[in-house]
């Protein structure tokens, strides 16, 4: 059983996270090797599989492989691809291993973000800022530890697989200052606003995007976090790959810059929405009626979510100054109740009556107490 393969030329896509087909990549140097090449095939097969496998295949395949044919069979093409492995010129060779050492850079950075995506698939809460921190810092830490994903051939050596790994965290390493840097800078919009909001319930939460994380910063200010920058070694390749690892560094910092920029077009989260919000806020502050505001604003980094809930000082006091006349209503009911009983003796009407109406009245005075300690306490809340 055979089928049909056509040769081409092999370039590296910066853009494909597909791996070379080895395979195929011996058959495209048999289909394209000079006679020379060609000559040293034949000695081989011959050598290898001895005459009758070598007089079928010259019957059967040579002459029409010769004229252009790419016809071969599952049987044919292996015995191609392992003698070909021996015969691989300086060319073939090298783009064999700009092939390793590309992909080699690819897969370690696809791999570290399918491991980091992992990690991050379910939202945490961290009360801390700092913790956003932390969290930077752990990856940060991976990174610098990272191995060099292992892909075949397995022909570069060990400078060349140091530096395909030092370009691996490069990368890396950019994108995740970038992301820092996205998070300082929807930081600096909205933390100098978060010590204004002083009267009712408020609450303000930030989630990133990136790593799923959500942090409290409804008591935060622009000088309770500090964003880190950690320095970057900048790459110098020096490899036989240097063409390819240049253009590639390039690649992927264009696509780095790209994302980047798409954050800040996706943005909506400036110092004037959190002013016209801020401003809002204060005027309801001062109204007579119940507010409940819930506001979402998308950042470069992540979304930042602003609650505040308010009531007007003025129903609250009424209601305390209600409440407190209620209370001592009942006060001065029960106690000239009692005092008309004793003055004119009517002791068993006070003991009969005191039983069941004392029942009734001691629970009205309960619940007014209730009632005003929950005013109270809601007074301080809103009034601040």
């Amino acid at each position: 059983m055979g089928y049909s393969y056509n040769f081409k030329d092999l370039d590296f896509d910066f853009s494909d996270s597909k791996y070379l087909s080895h395979w195929d990549f011996m058959l495209s140097e048999f289909f394209n090797a000079t006679k020379e090449v060609k000559k040293k095939f034949l000695d081989a097969y011959f050598n290898e599989y001895g005459a009758g496998p070598y007089n079928y295949m010259l019957r059967t395949y040579w002459y029409s492989w010769e004229y252009g044919n790419r016809t071969v069979s599952d049987t044919q093409s292996w015995r191609i691809y392992k003698i070909m492995e021996t015969l691989l010129d300086d060319n073939g060779k090298h783009r064999l291993g700009m092939n390793e050492f590309m992909m080699s850079i690819k897969s370690t950075v696809k791999s570290f973000l399918e491991n980091q995506k992992r990690l991050y698939s379910k939202v945490q809460n961290l009360k801390k800022t700092q913790d956003i921190i932390q969290a930077f810092n752990n990856e940060l830490t991976k990174i610098q530890s990272l191995k060099l994903a292992d892909v075949k051939p397995r022909i570069l050596t060990e400078e060349e697989k140091e530096e395909a790994l030092e370009i691996s965290k490069y990368i890396l390493e950019i994108k995740l200052q970038k992301a820092f840097d996205q998070i300082e800078r929807d930081f600096n919009v909205f933390l100098p606003y978060m010590h204004k909001f002083k009267r009712g319930i408020f609450s303000a939460d930030y989630s990133i995007t990136l790593f799923n994380l959500k942090v409290d910063i409804t008591n935060t200010g622009i000088d309770d976090v500090e964003i880190p920058k950690f320095k970057i070694k900048e790459i110098d390749a020096n490899s036989r790959f240097k063409e390819y690892s240049d253009k590639y560094l390039a690649y992927e910092l264009v696509s780095i810059h790209k994302e980047a920029n798409n954050a800040v077009s996706n943005s909506f989260l400036n110092a004037n929405d959190i002013e016209l919000f801020f401003t809002h806020y204060k005027e309801l502050s001062n109204g007579e009626s119940q507010v409940n505001m819930n506001s979402t604003f998308q950042g470069e980094g992540g979304i930042l979510s602003l609650k505040a809930q308010l009531k007007p000082l003025k129903l609250l006091k009424t209601s305390i100054a209600i409440s407190s006349i209620k209370l001592a209503i009942y006060f001065i009911v029960i106690i000239t109740l009692v005092s008309l009983a004793i003055n004119h003796k009517l002791f068993t009407l006070l003991i009969f009556g005191g039983f069941f109406v004392g029942i009734f009245a001691l629970s009205l005075v309960s619940e007014e107490i209730k009632q005003l300690k929950s005013l109270t306490k809601e007074f301080k809340t809103y009034g601040q």
